[in-house]
Protein backbone atom coordinates (compact mmCIF):
# COMPACT_ATOMS: atom_id res chain seq x y z
CA UNK A 1 0.00 0.00 0.00
CA UNK A 2 1.32 3.43 -0.87
CA UNK A 3 1.58 5.58 2.21
CA UNK A 4 0.53 8.99 0.89
CA UNK A 5 1.49 12.21 2.64
CA UNK A 6 -1.27 14.71 3.44
CA UNK A 7 -0.97 18.33 4.51
CA UNK A 8 -2.93 19.64 7.49
CA UNK A 9 -6.05 20.61 5.56
CA UNK A 10 -6.11 17.31 3.66
CA UNK A 11 -5.57 15.39 6.92
CA UNK A 12 -8.41 17.34 8.49
CA UNK A 13 -10.74 16.40 5.63
CA UNK A 14 -9.57 12.77 5.64
CA UNK A 15 -10.12 12.33 9.41
CA UNK A 16 -13.09 14.72 9.69
CA UNK A 17 -11.28 16.32 12.63
CA UNK A 18 -10.47 20.01 12.85
CA UNK A 19 -6.95 21.24 12.19
CA UNK A 20 -6.88 22.45 15.79
CA UNK A 21 -7.67 18.96 17.09
CA UNK A 22 -4.87 17.50 14.97
CA UNK A 23 -2.42 20.14 16.24
CA UNK A 24 -3.41 19.38 19.86
CA UNK A 25 -2.83 15.65 19.25
CA UNK A 26 0.65 16.44 17.88
CA UNK A 27 1.44 18.61 20.91
CA UNK A 28 0.23 15.85 23.26
CA UNK A 29 2.44 13.30 21.47
CA UNK A 30 -0.51 11.23 20.30
CA UNK A 31 -0.07 11.92 16.57
CA UNK A 32 3.08 11.96 14.46
CA UNK A 33 3.79 14.44 11.71
CA UNK A 34 6.76 15.57 9.67
CA UNK A 35 7.78 19.20 9.53
CA UNK A 36 10.76 19.00 7.19
CA UNK A 37 9.07 21.45 4.83
CA UNK A 38 8.05 23.78 7.65
CA UNK A 39 4.45 22.56 7.50
CA UNK A 40 2.82 19.55 9.12
CA UNK A 41 2.67 16.54 6.82
CA UNK A 42 0.97 13.31 7.83
CA UNK A 43 1.24 9.79 6.49
CA UNK A 44 -2.14 8.14 6.11
CA UNK A 45 -0.86 5.33 8.34
CA UNK A 46 -0.20 7.87 11.14
CA UNK A 47 -3.75 9.16 10.82
CA UNK A 48 -5.33 5.69 10.65
CA UNK A 49 -3.40 4.61 13.75
CA UNK A 50 -4.47 7.75 15.58
CA UNK A 51 -8.11 7.30 14.61
CA UNK A 52 -8.20 3.65 15.63
CA UNK A 53 -6.13 3.71 18.78
CA UNK A 54 -5.32 7.33 19.65
CA UNK A 55 -1.62 6.67 20.11
CA UNK A 56 1.68 6.42 18.28
CA UNK A 57 2.95 3.02 19.40
CA UNK A 58 0.80 -0.04 18.98
CA UNK A 59 0.78 -3.34 20.80
CA UNK A 60 1.28 -6.40 18.61
CA UNK A 61 -2.44 -7.30 18.57
CA UNK A 62 -3.35 -3.71 17.64
CA UNK A 63 -0.76 -3.79 14.85
CA UNK A 64 -2.29 -7.01 13.45
CA UNK A 65 -5.75 -5.43 13.56
CA UNK A 66 -4.51 -2.41 11.65
CA UNK A 67 -2.82 -4.63 9.04
CA UNK A 68 -6.09 -6.50 8.49
CA UNK A 69 -7.77 -3.21 7.55
CA UNK A 70 -5.30 -2.50 4.74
Amino acid sequence: MTDNWLNLSEASAYTRLSARTLRRAIQAGRLRSSQTTGKHLFRKSYLNRFLLFGKIRLKSDERRELEELR
